[in-house]
């Protein structure tokens, strides 16, 4: 309570200071009136809250980009986000994108885990973390929720959303098409079409392809190249449009060949190896013999129906998804073949939601909902070390129903409070075999009941700037681990998050700031410890994590924009971690003296060490420059993030340093809209850092982010 009256406080003088401005300027026309009518920053539509509002409008902390946006800073899959998004960390682990917003995420890819910052395409849940990774082939806009959006999403999003819009067909018919070609061998192409079938009937289709020849690296051992990212993806819609009737179908398909995320390379230069060498290799080498590869082919269909009642809208999305994932992964980084594990994994997921919302114009706004959620998940994995082996085939299914409500009603003219209400139920269910035999514990069964809410209170003090302050609770089920010889459980995890705001547009919107002071309360935080090449999730008793996020962007001539925003984390610290397990260094006091293995297990408190993947800054920012010329125009960008320091276990032992990743792109475009030509690098001043790190018996390893990549693209569209 001292934290929420502190930040309540400092923000009311912060309200002061940037609302007596605005009102001035809203009488007087603002320093350039005329800057102001030529070079306004434009309205951003979100569907934050389920419903279209002007972002400027919603009490959430919302980061939202257009398709145009992400393409000039570099963004082609979700795992680029970090170059837009501040306090976002993506992890690419075991085949898995693992999300993680202010501190919070997925600790570990288990198969029978989930993200907890969900990712929702047009409405449908994406279970698996390893179908979270994808091409933004033809996207409307992104939006990025963060915090616990427990009332409305639900279903595990306790760090966030990010919230995926792709275009809807046009009865207009439109198409581009673009081919590049870039270093590594790297080529790449996607292309677009829409148009109208009948009067009432649209549909489009979207591809996109990219393929890479040469890797990052090379494997010590093998001599082969490591280091690569394919993918080819399809998506197509029908669109119906009956007035006050729609229905859209939708089909898609996806697959990914990579080894970046199961690349378990030393940390270190000159780590020392289990077969006691210095590897010998550069930051973007491998070593082992075992290969190394991740395929992921998903294929899913959804359909949308609305129809409008005059009082209310319904709306209801069916979904179905599959996904086969085939992994491998050399743990030992050696000749020795110590210890390497394989996972086949395939995966259905059924998911139905149904909302009822208040039409326009409603007094109050309101929306109801229900959503329902069948997720079967049948991973068959292989742990060898040395000469034997362990082949563990398991079957999980987890079923989930939810009932939500919220509403937001006036209390004064220009204030407005918001309640909501979700009650969510979980069942779990497993069985399975260990070499093909029934296993000591065979099949377990265990249920989640969990009441999670919103509360919201926001105040426009003029036409341009809003004040807000939340209350937000989320959970993430537990879960079992059932790929030990003795499945043990998970207990839930739970975040309170307070959160006061300020959402601004300033000097006739040619500037607009956005500011929210987060206070969060997490209980039983999940993470992550891997022994024989096994990963197991455990739980932290609890941590706490204080911080400023901030947003914003200016017009700073006809044509010349400036984006930015940042997280400061003042506070992110287990309050409460008695015994936790890591593996540090062979020899430590307190591990077993029989340990022979580089790294040995640790039983200890790890009360006030900092959490995982929580830089204490988080900044980005990018440039934009537009300019008209008699050949055609000329569009340039470049694009920083920053991330402080952070950890990557929770006995602080191992750490990313601060880094620094740009981007910059220089697009021609002809006088008739028509021909393109772009010059693109993707980091530019080629940093090393690495996508994952974790401690295993074997040492210390980790993932290498990409290099400095650069290319050409030539697009055409009519």
């Amino acid at each position: 309570m001292t934290f929420g009256y502190r930040i309540l406080t400092s923000s009311a003088a912060a309200l002061t200071i940037v609302a007596a401005p605005a009102a001035a300027l809203a009488q007087t026309g603002g320093p350039s009136s005329l800057q102001a009518q030529n070079a306004q920053l434009e309205e951003v539509v979100v569907t934050a809250q389920k419903r279209e509002q002007r972002m400027q409008d919603v009490p959430i902390s919302v980061a939202a980009f257009s398709a145009e946006m992400l393409e000039r800073t570099g963004v082609v899959t979700t795992a680029d986000l970090p170059a837009r998004v501040a306090g976002f960390i993506a992890q690419e682990r075991t085949g898995s994108f693992v999300p993680y917003l202010r501190g919070v995420g997925s600790v570990d890819p288990n198969p029978a885990n989930e993200s907890i910052v969900s990712t929702y395409v047009d409405g449908v849940y994406i279970v698996s973390m390893p179908a979270g990774l994808l091409a933004l082939s033809n996207i409307e806009r992104i939006e990025v929720l963060k915090g616990p959006q427990g009332t409305l999403f639900g279903r595990n999003s306790v760090g966030g959303v990010i919230n995926i819009i792709t275009k809807t067909p046009t009865s207009t018919p439109q198409a581009n098409v673009e081919v590049g070609y870039g270093n590594y061998g790297t080529a790449e192409a996607k292309g677009y079409l829409s148009g109208g079938l009948t009067s009432t009937l649209s549909a489009d289709v979207a591809v996109a392809y990219q393929h890479q020849n040469d890797g990052w690296g090379t494997n010590v051992d093998t001599g082969k190249d490591v280091g690569y990212v394919n993918y080819d993806s399809a998506r197509g819609k029908l669109f119906l449009d009956l007035g006050d009737t729609t229905a859209t179908l939708s089909a898609d398909y996806t697959r990914t060949e990579t080894d970046a995320s199961v690349i378990f390379s030393p940390y270190s230069k000159n780590q020392v190896l289990a077969d006691g060498r210095a590897f010998p290799g550069g930051f973007y080498d491998a070593g082992g013999t075992d290969p190394a590869y991740d395929n992921v082919d998903q294929t899913g269909g959804s359909l949308r129906l609305a129809h409008d009642f005059g009082f209310a809208n319904l709306l209801s999305i069916s979904a179905y998804r599959y996904s086969k994932q085939v992994y491998t992964v050399d743990q030992d980084d050696t000749p020795l073949r110590l210890i390497a594990a394989r996972q086949d994994m395939k995966t259905n997921d059924y998911t139905q939601e149904l909302q009822l919302t208040s039409s326009k114009g409603s007094p109050i706004d309101w929306i109801a909902g229900t959503f329902y959620l069948h997720h079967d998940v049948n991973p068959v994995l292989l742990i060898r070390q040395g000469t034997a082996s362990t082949l563990t085939d398991y079957h999980q299914i987890t079923e989930s129903l939810a009932g939500y409500a919220q509403a937001t009603a006036p209390l004064f003219a220009r204030t407005n409070f918001t309640a909501g209400v979700r009650y969510t139920s979980d069942d779990q269910s497993f069985k399975r075999k260990i070499n093909g035999a029934p296993a000591s514990f065979p099949s377990g069964n265990q249920r989640f009941n969990k009441v999670t809410w919103r509360l919201a209170l926001d105040h426009k003090l003029n036409d341009d700037v809003m004040a807000y302050a939340s209350y937000n609770r989320g959970f993430k089920s537990g879960l079992w681990n059932i790929t030990v010889a003795q499945p043990t459980t998970t207990e839930p995890e739970v975040l309170d998050a307070y959160e006061v705001g300020l959402k601004s547009d300033l000097f006739e919107r040619t500037v607009r700031l956005n500011l929210a002071a987060f206070d969060y309360e997490y209980d039983n935080m999940q993470y992550n410890i891997v022994f024989n090449g096994v990963a197991q999730v455990k739980n932290a008793a609890s941590s706490k994590i204080q911080g400023l996020d901030f947003d914003g962007s200016t017009v700073l001539a006809r044509g010349l924009r400036l984006d930015f925003g940042g997280v400061w984390s003042w506070k992110r610290d287990y309050t409460s971690f008695p015994s936790g397990v890591v593996f540090v260094p062979q020899g430590t006091v307190g591990t077993a003296p029989t340990c022979t293995t580089p790294l040995c297990a640790f039983n200890g408190s790890f009360t006030d060490n900092t959490i995982l993947l929580a830089p204490e800054w988080s900044l980005n920012g990018s440039l934009d420059y537009s300019v008209p010329t008699s050949i055609g125009e000329w569009a340039f960008d470049v694009s920083a993030s920053y991330s402080s320091r952070f950890y990557r276990t929770i006995d602080n032992r191992l750490s990313e340093s601060g880094y620094t990743v740009a981007n910059a792109s220089l697009k021609w475009t002809a006088p008739d809209d028509h021909l393109s030509v772009t010059a693109w690098v993707k980091n530019l001043t080629a940093t090393e850092y690495h996508t994952f790190g974790a401690a295993i018996s074997f040492g210390y390893v980790g993932g290498p982010a990409p290099p400095r990549t650069y290319g050409l693209r030539l697009g055409y569209q009519f």
